[in-house]
């Protein structure tokens, strides 16, 4: 990483933002107390949420049609 070019620019680069947000989107939605889940479902819910909140939604839907 070119930690003196973020400095510069007053950009964050440490691994906290990413931290947290595991915590508050996977922990908190996916490990609540008395829910479970199969590994490949999480893994599909994880990859959808992602889409959903990149705005790729409409490029994963063609890609499975175009693929089936």
């Amino acid at each position: 990483m070119q930690y003196t070019e973020y400095e510069k620019n007053k950009l964050m680069c440490g691994s906290g933002i990413i931290e947290s947000g595991i915590r508050r989107i996977i922990n908190l939605r996916f490990k609540n107390a008395s829910t479970f889940w199969q590994k490949e479902l999480v893994e599909k819910l994880y990859f959808l949420r992602a889409a959903v909140l990149s705005k790729r939604w409409n490029t994963v839907i063609e890609n499975i049609r175009k693929s089936t």
